[in-house]
C-alpha cells in the first residue's frame, strides 16, 4: 500500500513537470530516481535568485555614491556640520578639511569628481576609497612646488567614512 502512494506522489509530480514545462519538449520516462532529480533542480532554479537581483539588492542597500555627493557638497558649501557627519572618529577635523579646500585648483577638482573617480587603497584588510586633488606649479623665482590633499573613505555599514584625511604641500 505504502508503494502505491509512493509511485502516485511520484507520477503526480511528474505530471505536474510535464504540464508546467512550457515550451519545452518533454520525453516520458520511468526512472523515479531521475524525477526526483529533475523536481529538486526545478525547485532549486526557483529558490534561487538572478544574479542581477541580488545586484539590485546590493544597490539598493548602499547609496555610496550619494554619500559622496552629499560630503563633496558640505566641503563646497563649507558645512562643517556636514562634513563632521562623515568622520568615523573624533580625530577627524573638519574645519581644517575644509580650509584645505580652500584653494580654488583643490575645491576644482573636488567638484568635477565622481564616486567612480575614487582610486582603491588596500591598506591590511581594510579596503580605502581614496579622494586625491593635487596640483603643481613654479613660483617667480623658478622654484617648483607640488601640494596635495588626500581623503580615505571605507565603505561602512550604511554610509561613507571618512577614516582619514592628509594635506600636504
Amino acid at each position: 500500500m505504502k508503494r502505491k502512494v509512493n509511485y502516485l506522489v511520484l507520477s503526480a509530480i511528474g505530471i505536474g513537470m510535464v504540464s508546467c514545462g512550457g515550451d519545452e519538449e518533454v520525453t516520458p520516462t520511468n526512472d523515479k530516481a531521475e524525477m526526483i532529480d529533475s523536481a529538486i533542480v526545478e525547485s532549486v532554479k526557483v529558490i534561487d535568485p538572478p544574479e542581477e537581483h541580488i545586484d539590485k539588492i546590493i544597490e539598493s542597500r548602499f547609496h555610496y555614491d550619494e554619500d559622496w555627493d552629499r560630503f563633496k557638497e558640505a566641503v563646497i558649501s563649507k558645512n562643517i556640520q556636514g562634513v563632521s557627519a562623515f568622520a568615523s572618529s573624533d580625530a577627524i577635523d573638519a574645519e581644517l578639511l575644509v580650509d584645505a579646500f580652500s584653494d580654488s585648483d583643490f575645491l576644482e577638482q573636488l567638484r568635477v569628481a565622481t564616486y567612480d573617480d575614487l582610486t582603491t587603497d588596500i591598506e591590511g584588510e581594510e579596503v580605502l576609497l581614496v579622494f586625491s586633488a593635487t596640483m603643481s606649479g613654479s613660483d617667480e623665482e623658478g622654484n617648483e612646488y607640488e601640494s596635495g590633499v588626500y581623503l580615505y573613505f571605507s565603505q561602512g555599514e550604511n554610509s561613507l567614512l571618512l577614516e582619514n584625511f592628509l594635506a600636504a604641500g
